[in-house]
C-alpha cells in the first residue's frame, strides 16, 4: 500500500495552470530536451487537495541531458535518481523512470520500487516546468494539469544563477496594510483551540511563536517557518505564502489584512435522526492543501481569524466521514459564517451494542487464525493497525503489555493488520516489515496475539473515497483504531491504547464483572 502511495506524495506539487487541456499546450519539448540543464527548486506540491511539499522542502532536482536526480529526498541521505524522456508521437508527454530507493536504513519499511510513470509536462521560457504525473505506472496518461487522488502536478522553477543550497534561516519582514513595518505582531508554526463555551475568538493556542522586532523582522530556521502572523492589537493577520523556490535568497515579505471571523458548524442528518449525539469534530483550515490551523470541538462548531482568500474547510469528527469544503471569505467583512457542513456518519457510529461483524477478506494470519465467536465470554479488544502506521507501532506496546497482563484473566486481543496493496499476505512478510521495529520500538518483543492480515483497498475519488473489506465494515476511519468488544460478543465502541496506565485501570474494571 505504502510502496505506491510513498512515490505519489513525494515527488508532486500544486499548479497554478490547473484546467488547462493538454491539447491547448505546447509541442513536446524535444527541441528544448538540453535546455533543461541544470538546478530547479519546488514551486508547490499537491496530492489530491492535500499539499505534500513539507516531503521535499530541502530538495533540488538537477538535470543533465536525460537523467534526473531528486535530492534530500525525505531524508538528508537520499537521492531520488531516474530518466525521462518525450514521446514525439504525443503531444506534450512525458515518461519519468524511477530507479529504486529503499528506506529500510531509516528504519522505515518503505520502498519506491523500479518503475515508469507517464505524464504530460510544458516547459515555459525555459524557467519553469509544469508536469502532471500518474501515481499508478499501468494508468491512462492525463490529459490536462489537474491535481487528483491518482494524479499528482509537479511545478518547478529555475534556480537562482548563484544558488548553492538553501539558506539556514529565513528573514521575515512584516509589514501592516499601510506599509507600514508591524512590531510585535505574533509569528507561529501552526494555531489550533478546542472549542469550548464562553471561550473568544482570540482564544487560540500558538505553537513555536515568536514576535517581530521594531523593524517588523523576525527570524526562523528554513525548516520551521511561520504559517500564520497576526498583530492582535491592530486585529490583522497573513498566513505567509511558502515554497522552497520562493525562499531561495533567504527572504520573505509578508503584508497584513484586516483579519474576519470565519466561523460553522458541522452537522450529521443520520445521527441526529437517530437520536445519538454528533461527538468529537474537528475542522482543520487550508489554504492551497496546505493545513494552517484546527478548531475542535464536541458541539460541531468551529471558527477560524483569516484574512480575505480561498480556503478548504478539512472536517471531520470520531464518527464522521471526513469531507472538504471550499469557501471563500471577502474582502472587508469582519464576519463570515460558513455554509453547515453536512458530514456522513461512519458505519462504526451504528455498530455500537450490536454484535461485532467476523472479518472479511483476509489475505493471511500472522499467528493462529481465531474467529470473534471463539472468543465469546472475554472482552476482546481488535486493533486495527499498519506497519506503515507511525502512531499504530508506537502504541503497539502498550496492547502488548495488557496481553501479557491479562490473557490469562479473561481478556483477548487480536490485530487486523491493514494493507492496501495486499502485499503482507503472511506471517513471514509482516515479521520482515517489522524486523527494524521489533529491535528499535519493542525492545525485543514480537506481538504475542494473532493478527488478521486484510487488504483494506482504497477505492472512489473524493467524499466517496473509501477502503473496502473489514476496515470497511467496522466504519474504520483512522489508524490505530482499537475497538472494544464485550463477553456476548457485541461492540461496546472504542478504547483507548494509548497510555499503558489508563489502559490498566480500565481492563482492570471490565475484567471484574466476569469475577
Amino acid at each position: 500500500m505504502q510502496s505506491v502511495r510513498f512515490t505519489c506524495v513525494l515527488l508532486v506539487f500544486a499548479c497554478f495552470q490547473v484546467g488547462i487541456l493538454a491539447d491547448d499546450l505546447k509541442p513536446t519539448p524535444t527541441a528544448t530536451h538540453g535546455k533543461l540543464d541544470g538546478q530547479w527548486l519546488f514551486e508547490s506540491a499537491m496530492l489530491g487537495q492535500t499539499d505534500q511539499l513539507d516531503r521535499v522542502w530541502s530538495s533540488v532536482v538537477s538535470i543533465s541531458s536525460d537523467r534526473f536526480e531528486i535530492s534530500n529526498f525525505v531524508d538528508p541521505s537520499k537521492q531520488l535518481k531516474g530518466n525521462f524522456s518525450f514521446d514525439e508521437r504525443v503531444l506534450n508527454s512525458l515518461d519519468l523512470t524511477l530507479e529504486e530507493l529503499d528506506f529500510a536504513s531509516l528504519g522505515e519499511p518503505y520502498k519506491i520500487s523500479a518503475s515508469t510513470l507517464n505524464g504530460i509536462v510544458l516547459v515555459d521560457d525555459e524557467n519553469t516546468i509544469t508536469i502532471a504525473l500518474n501515481r499508478a505506472a499501468s494508468a491512462k496518461r492525463p490529459t490536462k494539469f489537474e491535481s487528483s487522488e491518482s494524479v499528482f502536478l509537479i511545478y518547478l522553477r529555475r534556480a537562482p544563477r548563484d544558488f548553492k543550497e538553501y539558506p539556514k534561516e529565513i528573514t521575515v519582514r512584516v509589514t501592516a496594510a499601510d506599509g507600514k513595518p508591524v512590531e510585535g505582531a505574533i509569528a507561529a508554526t501552526f494555531h489550533l483551540r478546542q472549542k469550548k463555551p464562553g471561550h473568544d475568538a482570540a482564544s487560540w493556542e500558538f505553537f513555536g511563536k515568536k514576535s517581530t522586532d521594531s523593524r517588523g523582522m523576525v527570524l526562523f530556521p528554513y525548516d520551521q517557518l511561520p504559517k500564520v502572523i497576526r498583530d492582535e492589537t491592530t486585529k490583522q493577520v497573513a498566513f505567509p505564502q511558502l515554497s522552497p523556490s520562493l525562499l531561495a535568497n533567504g527572504d520573505l515579505s509578508v503584508i497584513l489584512a484586516p483579519e474576519c471571523y470565519l466561523q460553522g458548524t458541522i452537522n450529521c442528518e443520520e445521527l441526529s435522526k437517530a437520536g445519538q449525539p454528533l461527538g468529537w469534530t474537528n475542522v482543520y483550515l487550508e489554504e492551497n492543501g496546505r493545513s494552517i490551523a484546527s478548531c475542535s470541538s464536541e458541539n460541531g462548531k468551529f471558527d477560524f481569524l483569516v484574512p480575505p482568500g480561498k480556503y478548504q474547510l478539512n472536517a471531520y469528527g470520531s464518527e464522521l466521514h471526513r469531507r472538504k469544503v471550499t469557501v471563500t471569505v471577502p474582502a472587508n467583512r469582519s464576519n463570515f459564517t460558513a455554509d453547515p457542513i453536512a458530514l456522513k456518519a461512519s458505519e462504526f457510529a451504528f455498530l455500537k451494542g450490536k454484535p461485532a461483524p467476523e472479518f472479511v477478506e483476509i489475505t493471511g494470519w500472522s499467528g493462529e487464525p481465531v474467529t470473534l465467536s471463539d472468543m465469546k465470554g472475554k472482552y476482546v479488544l481488535v486493533d486495527f493497525w499498519g506497519y506503515w502506521c507511525g502512531p499504530c507501532v508506537g502504541a503497539m506496546p502498550v496492547l502488548i503489555e495488557l496481553h501479557e497482563k491479562f490473557s490469562d484473566k479473561g481478556l483477548a486481543i487480536v490485530g487486523v493488520h491493514v494493507d492496501g496493496e495486499g502485499e503482507v499476505d503472511t506471517d513471514l512478510k509482516l515479521k520482515e516489515k517489522l524486523k527494524h521495529t521489533v529491535k528499535e520500538t519493542w525492545n525485543g518483543k514480537e506481538m504475542p496475539f494473532s493478527n488478521a492480515l486484510v487488504s483494506g483497498k482504497i477505492v472512489g475519488e473524493g467524499e466517496n473515497r473509501h477502503q473496502t473489506g473489514t476496515p470497511k465494515i467496522y466504519g474504520v476511519l483512522r489508524y490505530p483504531t482499537t475497538i472494544l468488544i464485550d463477553p456476548e460478543g457485541k461492540i461496546v465502541g472504542e478504547f483507548n491504547a494509548r497510555d499503558i496506565n489508563a489502559a490498566t485501570a480500565k481492563v482492570e474494571i471490565l475484567l471484574e464483572s466476569l469475577k
